[in-house]
């Protein structure tokens, strides 16, 4: 395969993951499915098309799914979640069978697919320009059990930093700090003034 045609494939892929992060499912099936008719034995294409709930148009070359029932449950409940409207309860029940280390390329996929589904959710509950700022004084804050990243980004949610400093300043992905932040939103302990 050429450079060039995996630079397509790859960019297709992504394209797709923007689109389903958007919740434009058709047009992230169309790039999957064009990634299919380049490389019909592409895993990542076909694992994308099956999280989002379709069967890939290809041949009867087709892999199995090496899923266990354990995992396939999982994925199923994550995916039955996220079809509801519950796309944070989907994101940490996947998420907590990736902190024990057992994710395999399905399981990965759905995160992936869940994370931009997110991120394009969390651009919408915060504009660039908004500032946090605490919402509860020490005391409150500190009868929280904050991951290590929330406890950092209350310490930076002093109402001058914008949401783009605070992800900037934070060492962490993007979408690990928006996720943060939008957990101290829930929680109570920040607010967002814009």
């Amino acid at each position: 395969m050429s450079q060039a045609h995996e630079e397509e494939i790859a960019q297709l892929l992504r394209r797709g993951l923007d689109h389903y992060g958007g919740d434009e499912v058709d047009a992230a099936l169309r790039c999957w499915q064009r990634v299919l008719e380049l490389d019909p034995a592409n895993a990542d294409a076909t694992d994308y098309i099956e999280a989002a709930g379709r069967e890939p148009a290809r041949g009867a070359e087709a892999a199995a799914s090496s899923l266990n029932e354990r995992d396939r449950n999982l994925i199923d409940e994550a995916l039955r979640l996220a079809a509801g409207g519950g796309l944070e309860d989907a994101y940490r029940l996947i998420e907590g069978a990736a902190g024990s280390g057992a994710l395999d390329l399905e399981t990965a996929t759905v995160v992936e697919l869940l994370r931009a589904r997110l991120r394009a959710a969390y651009a919408r509950v915060f504009d660039a320009a908004a500032r946090p700022r605490l919402a509860k004084g020490p005391d409150a804050i500190a009868r929280h059990a904050l991951p290590e990243g929330a406890s950092f980004l209350v310490s930076l949610c002093d109402g001058r930093n914008d949401v783009a400093d605070l992800v900037a300043s934070s060492g962490m992905d993007a979408f690990e700090a928006l996720h943060n932040l939008k957990g101290l939103l829930d929680a109570g302990i920040v607010s967002v003034e814009t």
